[in-house]
């Protein structure tokens, strides 16, 4: 369960990644969906990353971000139910 829950984060940061906000969301519970859509996902990634001068897919010298979440198992499925944004 632990691999599985560590390969849904990492696949929440592809997608954040890749700008596939869209597919991001699918992977938050019902209650984290509500807070953020897939538009504020990307607002959110986008103030987050403003002031360096690298993209997203790789880390610069000037910057350097992440997201933290907690996974849970819901139902039969592993989703995110906690984002914290910014540096750890």
């Amino acid at each position: 369960m632990i691999n599985l829950a560590i390969d849904l984060a990492q696949g929440f940061g592809n997608y954040l990644t890749q700008a596939d906000y869209d597919t991001a969301y699918t992977l938050l519970v019902p209650e984290l969906q509500q807070q953020y859509s897939p538009q504020t996902l990307r607002q959110t990634v986008e103030e987050m990353i403003s002031y360096g001068s690298g993209s997203i897919e790789k880390a610069g010298e000037d910057f350097a971000e992440a997201v933290s979440v907690i996974v849970h198992h819901r139902e039969g499925k592993l989703l995110i139910r906690w984002l914290e944004w910014g540096r750890p």
